[in-house]
């Protein structure tokens, strides 16, 4: 398992938090699949 080494998002854009509920985030690999996430308060 990996882990985001600390401090990786201090330099991400405003707004803070970057991903929030409601967005969603898609991937696509060729030959491998695609995967779709939604985003939801915790």
């Amino acid at each position: 398992m990996f882990e985001t080494p600390a401090g990786v998002t201090l330099g991400a854009p405003e707004p803070r938090p970057f991903l929030r509920a409601g967005d969603v985030v898609e991937l696509e690999i060729e030959g491998l699949g695609r995967q779709r996430q939604e985003f939801k308060d915790a």
